[in-house]
């Protein structure tokens, strides 16, 4: 099972001078956690660039270190795998104008859901899995907690192995279900003609190659982008696939199959995106928690590393890795009960 390691009195030039060490704690736990690193932005580039998980190398960054309040940063030329100052503001809106909440923010506390008998935290967002619709999977995630001033605990960052949810699921479901792919399909919240990428739902592993079960459950439905195709199920029925996607949900439900990271100022995480389905826990409020993230998708380093930047041109005009687009609000599935 993934684990979370977490790391104090590291410094940046205890990473750079021996990267491989800390990328094979990495691979053998699923987690680095770096307990108040305190990178700025670019060192944050550049530290994640080392450990081999950041698919522009620094020098494709817009003028870094250099920004002031008359020449700021061009961020419309910033490679796309670069996310800052990350604060969850349009969930907070969508809450605010009651999309499934009634107006209120989620409160920290804890929340029992139906038929386990042990409480999780309540989630400000709901277990998922990073860009799971994605033709090109993410890889690895990077967090640098550069603004922390919420209340101890909130905000924190749960982890469920779905390396391990394969292993449990009942036999019946690994050995039937092997050729099972993801429905191509809109995505309901994305702007048309966003699909679903018909991934099976059994994957391997980019770099161990053990099996990852790539789904999420709901309690009682199968909305985008969760459809599976059922040409591709062999003799199961929708009922029992409906069962399949209820296991899910029950399993990352389970506070026996959590981890969590309760974040401190100027903390670095490192976690493995495709095998470890996310959640955040709530009670923090807009502009308590703020951050820059790094973002490691497979498909791209061949082509992005092999650019010259001495070449006259200029590279990062080749980032189109996933074009910017307006997010839809947030809705909740017919029949649910906002949970996060």
């Amino acid at each position: 099972m993934a684990t979370i390691v977490e790391l104090k009195n590291v410094k940046k030039e205890d990473i750079l001078r021996d990267p491989a060490q800390f990328s094979e704690q990495f691979f053998s736990n699923g987690v680095l956690g770096f307990r108040g690193l305190n990178l700025g932005r670019w060192d944050f580039v550049e530290v994640i660039w080392a450990l081999g998980f950041n698919d522009a190398p620094p020098h494709f960054y817009d003028n870094p270190g250099k920004a002031t309040p008359e020449e700021p940063y061009d961020h419309s030329i910033q490679p796309n795998c670069l996310w800052m100052d990350e604060d969850f503001k349009p969930r907070f809106e969508s809450m605010w104008n009651g999309v499934g909440t009634g107006g209120a923010v989620p409160e920290a506390g804890d929340f029992y859901y139906p038929g386990i008998d042990e409480p999780t935290r309540q989630t400000f967002m709901f277990w998922y899995m990073d860009d799971l619709y994605k033709e090109h999977l993410l890889r690895v995630k990077s967090i640098n907690m550069h603004t922390y001033t919420a209340p101890p605990t909130t905000g924190g960052l749960g982890f469920v192995d779905m390396a391990q949810a394969y292993l449990d699921l009942p036999d019946k479901w690994k050995e039937g279900l092997q050729e099972a792919r993801k429905l191509e399909k809109q995505v309901v919240w994305l702007p048309e003609g966003q699909l679903q990428h018909p991934h099976l739902v059994f994957q391997d592993h980019w770099f161990l190659g053990h099996k990852i079960l790539m789904t999420q459950g709901f309690n009682s439905d199968c909305e985008p982008p969760f459809h599976w195709d059922m040409e591709t199920v062999g003799s199961f029925t929708e009922e029992q696939i409906q069962e399949v996607n209820v296991w899910t949900f029950n399993y990352q439900c389970d506070p026996r199959n959590q981890q969590w990271w309760d974040w401190e100022q100027g903390d670095l995480l490192v976690y493995d995106a495709q095998q470890l389905a996310v959640a955040w826990s709530a009670g923090f409020g807009l502009g308590e928690l703020m951050f820059d993230s790094l973002h490691y998708n497979g498909g791209y380093e061949e082509d992005l590393r092999g650019h010259a930047p001495s070449t006259g041109h200029d590279p990062r005009e080749d980032f189109a890795l996933d074009p910017p687009y307006e997010v839809k609000p947030y809705v909740v599935p017919e029949g649910h009960e906002y949970h996060g």
